[in-house]
């Protein structure tokens, strides 16, 4: 397939090794890579939410900024082990956002302890980077990040949000599912090389 020769040539001019994520909506771009050596691995859901009903109070221990602060993406940072080059990547990325947005988090003895951001196009919203600090787990901070982000989307006049989880990560597709992201539009995989073991 012509699109994936084109992409392992851009890759390899960069020297990067290339890496695809395919829809589920593309099966046959999911057997044109395995026919070519690469493996699936990664899958995530992408669910959504019905914002119907009434909408709840606001939560005080959540915070909005109109910006990431430094607080915000070092508490990320360390959530996600980025190294360097991704955390400048991620930083330049939410910089770009043209769409009306707000990071949020939930602050506990004064650090983040869990955070989130959300971006509202038309009537829809997404929420995204949902995450708790590993000695926060467990309390119910993820959910109260993301249920406030879902009420400053109803605020803003969205109809439904929308996420992506990873497809294993049991613990957050039920918190999800809890929160009203009932409808699965659609999943995806990454793909890339399988490398020989040495």
């Amino acid at each position: 397939m012509a699109a994936i020769e084109r992409c392992e040539t851009l890759y390899a001019g960069i020297g990067r090794p290339a890496m695809f994520r395919v829809p589920s909506l593309v099966p046959t771009m999911a057997e044109a890579l395995e026919r070519r050596g690469y493996a699936a691995f990664g899958q995530s859901l992408t669910l959504m939410a019905d914002l119907t009903g009434p909408a709840g109070g606001p939560d005080p221990a959540v915070v909005f900024l109109d910006d990431p602060n430094q607080a915000w993406l070092a508490a990320r940072s360390a959530l996600t082990r980025a190294d360097a080059e991704t955390d400048r990547v991620y930083r330049t990325m939410t910089g770009c956002i043209v769409l009306p947005k707000t990071f949020a988090a939930v602050i506990v003895d004064g650090a983040v302890a869990a955070m989130a951001y959300g971006a509202i196009d038309g009537r829809l919203a997404v929420i995204e980077s949902v995450g708790t600090l590993a000695p926060m787990r467990g309390r119910g901070l993820g959910r109260r990040v993301v249920g406030a982000l879902m009420g400053w989307a109803r605020i803003q006049g969205a109809f439904g949000v929308c996420l992506q989880v990873q497809a294993d990560n049991t613990g957050a597709v039920m918190l999800y599912r809890a929160l009203g992201f009932t409808r699965e539009l659609s999943r995806y995989v990454y793909f890339r090389k399988e490398t020989p073991a040495d």
